[in-house]
């Protein structure tokens, strides 16, 4: 676990500045702020996740639109889904417009959008190194995604920001905008690229499918390789499909039922992890569906749309 003093020296100008702004109207001192931030980030090896992505043959029109869900310990349900946030930065001093999705008083990428239409999310890839390393001498990898969403215009500078920009854990980073999608299996002592499972189709949990790595697929109790697996079943039993309302029922399959979200209807006590929340986005058109399904409340359990259109208000040219 990383300690306060070294996080703070990672975060950027901007990120502080906001920092700043939030200690000022809710009475959190900036530290209390930060250990808040990096609740997320501190017990990271702790949390799973699953993305799919379809564009080309495999959606209706052939427009890009992908899924997401954050899975995290079964304690943090009732604590943390009321305050599922989705907080939209528009920069008055440089950078792009920007979406993050989250939980209120967190200042990080985990999984945004830009006014560029370019997608980030986070997977945790500890389960493929087999051992959960943290580096102290390397920024919140959390925070450094929020830096992606502001300064990349276009996926090549996105791609490179992110090779260039090294993990404190192995860390999965999936990324699309309208028209294809990668998966960057990054860990603190090189990154590679993985490109589609088939043209047009993309999934990743929590493992690096790269043969180059040469690394056993490892069992791990919160079911990665069997999310994966489904995933890529869902995706090519509704190819040619995909659109909002197949997406939202790849994400609706459970993960006793094929899927791979994880409820408490189906909590054998065994998997130490729920679905916190679910995005889905088309990119092209900065929109983003967002759940909470295992929330206690029937506005959360639903599909919320997003249209960041009316919320972006740099909307500046993409590099």
């Amino acid at each position: 676990m990383m300690l306060i003093g070294e996080l703070s020296s990672g975060y950027t100008t901007r990120q502080l500045e906001i920092l700043q702004g939030m200690a000022n109207t809710s009475g959190l001192t900036i530290t209390e702020l930060m250990v808040l931030d990096q609740n997320t980030g501190t017990s990271f090896a702790k949390f799973q996740c699953s993305y799919i992505a379809a564009w080309g043959p495999y959606t209706s029109d052939g427009t890009l639109i992908l899924g997401r869900n954050f899975d995290w310990f079964k304690p943090f349900n009732k604590l943390w889904s009321p305050y599922l946030t989705v907080v939209v930065y528009n920069p008055t001093s440089g950078g792009h417009s920007c979406a993050t999705v989250g939980y209120a008083g967190m200042v990080n990428g985990l999984t945004g959008i830009n006014d560029q239409g370019l997608f980030i999310e986070m997977n945790n890839g500890t389960n493929s190194m087999g051992v959960q390393t943290f580096l102290k001498n390397r920024t919140s990898y959390l925070n450094d995604m929020l830096n992606f969403l502001w300064d990349a215009g276009s996926m090549d500078t996105l791609g490179k920001l992110i090779e260039t920009t090294r993990p404190m854990t192995s860390v999965i980073i999936n990324v699309a905008n309208g028209e294809e999608s990668f998966s960057y299996e990054n860990a603190p002592f090189e990154t590679r690229k993985r490109g589609p499972n088939q043209p047009g189709l993309l999934v990743a949990t929590n493992h690096y499918m790269l043969p180059s790595w040469g690394i056993l697929n490892r069992p791990f109790p919160t079911r990665s390789l069997e999310r994966y697996d489904n995933l890529l079943k869902l995706g090519n039993k509704y190819k040619g499909t995909i659109d909002v309302n197949v997406m939202q029922a790849i994400l609706d399959t459970t993960l006793d039922n094929g899927g791979a979200t994880e409820v408490l209807a189906e909590d054998t006590g065994t998997n130490p992890d729920l679905t916190m929340y679910q995005v889905i986005a088309i990119p092209s058109e900065k929109k983003m569906w967002v759940k909470t399904p295992n929330y206690p409340d029937d506005a959360g359990s639903s599909w919320t749309l997003i249209d960041l259109n009316s919320l972006f208000t740099t909307n500046s040219p993409g590099v």
